[in-house]
């Protein structure tokens, strides 16, 4: 015990200061994000595209965006920018720049992606292997019908997206196989990963994983929160929708995916079509949101037109009614938003600062939203669990943490990602994609010259046969300026009077989509 005394008085003794400890903290800054360009990519020094060339980048390079709210900025004619400081100093279109850590951070289970569809080139459209591949990689039979049921191609095409996106976003947030991933819906239609696929997720940080999807325009967008439940919508200018809904109510083919992006790119400055929605839709909206709309206080950013903050209020309350789950059962009128504009006035985003439903404030609810381009305007709602509308309860049975905090209704979201067709291909099934990918090129190339040689022989048989005065027939190239297949009925060339009737060219198959009817599907659902 005196030895004991002795040490605390041996202690009592010395200088406090001898046992002061420095602590030095070195806050270190965040390394600015880095991006793969995913093509070809032309810098300019300003986001304008009337602004003078810097150079230009190879596919395949690694540059850094700039940090900050003003990394990004829609242009005046309505195209998304991002600021870069290496390797050099400029603007890139967002299109053209990838994370180089996407898959990773998809891992955390908070996602934003972007697929663009009017980018997509399916050389044979849905008689090729690649659209059959895509397709083989849902495998639940009941969606691949759904995919095929749509009337239009476009749709086919936007269901096919909206479902390969889905799935590969469950593959990396949760580590999940393929195989393993189960999507079902509830009775609002709301899609998500079933309680028997859940039960195999390594991802012990996402206890409510839950995403939603939507697509209008030329865009596909997906939104994830590993607590939060989420709802996302897409709204895209009129004109792009009817682009999209032909009026002859023809079935169309892959072709109509060039007629969207040149629709896009011609895109800018107010339409009729666009006011005379806004003004048949006005009575859903409230006397604040309508004030929002005329920009009552001037504080909407520079270019940006009333039709389009009505596409802003619009695809706000959708995105509402998808994060509750009963979608179309939820009024429009009686959802009240209280908007603001962003701000940075550039990149021509939004948030509530209030919601009410039915004249009651919903806590906890946050939505944000940003217009992307070509007037597409993408919104993002996060709830409670608590709130959730679910008939069946199989959505409720898979939140396993009711109560969130509310840090994470809080929680920055980052940046939408732009996506490709291949990013949505597991790692494992790449191969067999590019060989589709391959095998539909061949026969394009091998079509091309067989119509070509055809071509040249009724050209010969009409010199001999008939009288000069009557023109060759035309040369039908199967390809259009992007390389997409386009053939037509009224494309091809007459049929001579000797030839065989298998078919209209020298017994050649006639093209599926002049085969096909309205009926049935013009390619095997894999089983």
């Amino acid at each position: 015990m005196s030895g004991a005394l002795e040490v605390l008085d041996a202690l009592d003794a010395l200088d406090a200061k001898s046992f002061a400890v420095e602590v030095r903290v070195s806050v270190r800054k965040a390394d600015p994000p880095r991006y793969v360009l995913t093509r070809a990519a032309l810098v300019r020094r300003g986001p304008e595209l009337s602004s003078s060339e810097v150079e230009t980048v190879a596919e395949g390079s690694v540059v850094v965006q700039e940090g900050g709210s003003s990394s990004r900025a829609v242009s005046s004619c309505g195209t998304m920018r991002v600021k870069i400081v290496a390797p050099c100093v400029g603007w890139v279109s967002w299109k053209c720049v990838q994370p180089v850590d996407w898959r990773d951070s998809a891992k955390s289970g908070q996602t934003r992606w972007v697929v663009d569809l009017a980018a997509w080139r399916p050389s044979m459209g849905e008689c090729g292997e690649e659209w059959a591949m895509l397709l083989g990689l849902i495998v639940e039979p009941h969606e691949r019908r759904r995919v095929v049921a749509y009337h239009r191609w476009l749709d086919r095409a936007r269901a096919l997206a909206s479902r390969l996106v889905a799935r590969r976003c469950c593959q990396l947030a949760l580590g999940l196989r393929a195989d393993d991933v189960e999507i079902e819906r509830t009775k609002g239609g709301k899609p998500y990963l079933s309680a028997r696929a859940k039960l195999l997720c390594e991802n012990a940080r996402a206890p409510n994983f839950n995403f939603n999807v939507s697509h209008d325009g030329r865009y596909v967008v997906l939104a994830s929160e590993p607590l939060c439940v989420c709802g996302v919508d897409v709204a895209a200018p009129e004109r792009l929708r009817r682009c999209a809904r032909p009026l002859d109510g023809k079935l169309r083919s892959s072709k109509d995916l060039v007629a969207l992006d040149r629709a896009c790119k011609e895109c800018g400055g107010g339409h009729k079509e666009d006011d005379e929605i806004v003004e048949s839709m006005l009575d859903a909206l409230s006397v604040r949101e309508r004030r929002w709309i005329d920009d009552a206080q001037g504080a909407a950013p520079r270019g940006q037109t009333r039709a389009e903050r009505f596409r802003c209020v619009w695809s706000a309350k959708e995105a509402i009614t998808k994060a509750r789950g009963d979608g179309l059962a939820c009024k429009f009128d009686g959802i009240d938003l209280d908007l603001e504009h962003a701000s940075s006035r550039e990149r021509r985003g939004f948030r509530a600062r209030s919601i009410r439903l039915e004249g009651l404030r919903l806590k906890q609810w946050t939505l944000s939203g940003e217009v992307l381009d070509s007037g597409h305007v993408v919104a993002v709602a996060r709830a409670p669990p608590a709130d959730v509308v679910d008939a069946y309860g199989g959505f409720r049975s898979t939140l396993a943490l009711r109560d969130v905090d509310d840090s994470a209704f809080c929680a920055p979201r980052g940046d939408f990602v732009f996506l490709d067709f291949k990013d949505l291909v597991p790692p494992e099934k790449a191969d067999a994609y590019l060989r589709a990918l391959a095998a539909d090129k061949k026969r394009v190339k091998a079509r091309k010259g067989q119509m070509r040689r055809v071509s040249r022989s009724e050209s010969d048989l009409l010199e001999t046969d008939e009288p000069k005065s009557r023109p060759p027939p035309p040369v039908i190239t199967p390809l259009d300026d992007d390389g997409a297949l386009c053939i037509e009925e009224e494309d091809l060339p007459p049929m001579p009077p000797h030839k065989c009737a298998s078919g209209p060219i020298l017994g050649v198959r006639p093209h599926p989509s002049i085969l096909r009817s309205r009926s049935e599907p013009s390619f095997v659902v894999p089983k």
